[in-house]
């Protein structure tokens, strides 16, 4: 099941918002060891504003199981101002661009022989609400290491640098093109039928 958390309706998912948090804070900074501002218990950041838009997966009891924030390039965000030197050309902005930035999945710490479904509806639901949303493209900082992955899955990748190496990280700065067809290719190869994303009004509680 997929929750899409924005300005409009984040009063409603006060509780969801700081179970992420919380999933965040032990992810990032217990389990990577990121050096990143925190209470000791919830990991939030100057870029969790009402501007930012969250894709959540859960389960049936409401349980984030995957979570990913997006953030509008047209104000501060993370590539512009703390990683504008791995791209090449620029920081790539606009009205059509979003930065995706917080990925997680507790899918990643399970066994690789079990089925990632809470990462591969995350991944198509990401597409899904950008070809909505009539976004070009998402841009993101990651770990060299998950772009064979993110290929695999159907991912349509314009890398903005070459990798740097960053506290024993090899880190590179990247967009995903919003293609009708990768998101139908990234469907198929996550085994995802049908639409993902919620249908209701602005500010009504989006979860289907």
């Amino acid at each position: 099941m997929i929750v899409i958390i924005n300005r409009l309706n984040r009063d409603d998912y006060t509780d969801l918002l700081d179970q992420m948090y919380r999933q965040r804070y032990d992810i990032f900074i217990k389990r990577f060891g990121w050096d990143l501002p925190n209470d000791g218990v919830l990991e939030i950041d100057e870029y969790d504003t009402d501007d930012a838009v969250y894709i959540l997966s859960v389960d049936d009891e409401m349980n984030i199981k995957a979570s990913m924030r997006l953030c509008p390039t047209m104000k501060p965000h993370l590539m512009a101002d703390k990683f504008a030197h791995l791209c090449f050309k620029g920081v790539p902005t606009g009205p059509s661009i979003m930065e995706v930035t917080r990925f997680y999945s507790l899918d990643h710490y399970k066994r690789d022989d079990l089925p990632q479904h809470f990462t591969g509806e995350l991944r198509a639901a990401m597409l899904e609400y950008a070809l909505s949303e009539g976004l070009t493209q998402l841009t993101c900082i990651a770990n060299l290491t998950i772009i064979p992955n993110m290929l695999k899955t159907g991912y349509d990748l314009t890398p903005l640098g070459l990798p740097i190496l960053k506290k024993n990280e090899c880190i590179m700065a990247y967009a995903i093109n919003v293609t009708h067809a990768s998101y139908i290719e990234v469907c198929e190869n996550n085994d995802i039928d049908g639409p993902l994303l919620p249908v209701s009004k602005p500010g009504e509680r989006t979860a289907a």
